[in-house]
């Protein structure tokens, strides 16, 4: 994801309190990890340089081992939750303006169409649905501006499906 390349994305979406939680999960999962680490070493050095561990001391390194990457699991858990409960919430943001958005162009398409209709010009906005917003919104405006229905009849005669 975008976050692993350039992990300043995460500043887009998260409050400023959600960052610190998981800034402070991210700082104890690495501190978990690196004392994981360490105690591995200790028992490879040991191994490697013959001075043999009592069977207590493996065991007890074991339960930390076990405890250490539990801990940094939960840590990775906090992390993930925060992330997933931020996006969510943006999830929600965006899509009500998308619903807004559509409603608008909805809605203007409605007026722009009846508005055409009363006038007799309803190629104008009806033939090429396909057409964007901002292109129909020049060509209406264009239209009201100017008052002249020959101007746009001529422009949509290639667009109009005529018997020949």
């Amino acid at each position: 994801m975008v976050e692993c390349v350039i992990p300043e994305a995460r500043a887009l979406y998260l409050t400023a309190q959600e960052r610190t939680i998981h800034d402070e999960a991210a700082t104890y999962a690495e501190r978990y990890r690196k004392q994981a680490e360490q105690l591995n070493e200790r028992e490879a050095a040991s191994r490697w340089q013959g001075a043999a561990l009592s069977d207590n001391e493996v065991r007890r390194i074991s339960s930390f081992l076990k405890s250490y990457n539990v801990m940094r699991k939960g840590e990775e858990f906090v992390q993930r939750e925060v992330r997933g409960r931020a996006r969510m919430r943006n999830r929600w943001l965006l899509g009500l303006g998308l619903v807004l958005g559509g409603g608008a162009d909805l809605a203007f398409e409605v007026v722009a169409t009846s508005c055409a209709e009363e006038r007799g010009v309803s190629e104008i906005l009806c033939v090429r649905r396909g057409e964007t917003f901002s292109r129909r919104l020049k060509m209406f405006t264009t239209y009201r501006q100017t008052q002249w229905k020959s101007q746009f009849l001529s422009y949509t005669i290639p667009f109009v499906n005529r018997p020949s």
